[in-house]
């Protein structure tokens, strides 16, 4: 139950001593075993889409008023697989419980579309406008986080990112 990619091989006989490979081109498969979760290089969150123009507002470093749009940038990659999609979440405190709530999910896109595959590199983007009014995002720090996963289904998320939202 090692992660890795084997080799299998598999040729079938009968009682008569008959025997033939699994198929004409090859007597082999290979079985990928993947339970590692991708590897998050690097994420950002900021107030624009352009790179060019954007502030970080992450842990004091800067803020989002209310009705403003929060823009998730990751990096990633994967060991055998590669990764699939990237989720930003933000924790909801007002019920009494801590519950995350997925705000939107995107699928990743290779850096280098030519090589993708495992060991590639891969950027992600989501985004979610921060709601107006009277709610549990006026004028507070606002816990978020990115979800990533591969195409086997292993996830893993990042650590919290602390957002001050303005209501003004």
């Amino acid at each position: 139950n090692s992660n890795g990619t084997y080799i299998i091989n598999v040729t079938g006989s009968d009682t008569s001593n008959n025997s033939n490979m699994m198929n004409d081109t090859t007597n082999w498969f290979k079985l990928t075993v993947d339970q590692i979760p991708p590897a998050l290089k690097w994420i950002n969150l900021t107030n624009s889409p352009n790179a060019n123009t954007a502030v970080s507002v992450i842990n004091g470093t800067g803020s989002l008023r209310q009705g403003g749009v929060l823009y998730l940038s990751t990096n990633l990659t994967d060991n055998l697989t590669q990764p699939l999609n990237i989720s930003l979440e933000w924790l909801n405190t007002s019920s009494g419980s801590d519950v995350w709530k997925q705000v939107d999910v995107q699928s990743v896109n290779a850096t280098n579309p030519d090589s993708s595959g495992a060991r590639e590199y891969y950027w992600g983007n989501a985004s979610f406008t921060i709601p107006t009014g009277r709610n549990e995002f006026e004028g507070k720090n606002v816990s978020f986080r990115a979800v990533y996963s591969d195409t086997l289904g292993n996830s893993n998320y990042s650590v919290t990112q602390i957002v001050q939202i303005n209501d003004t």
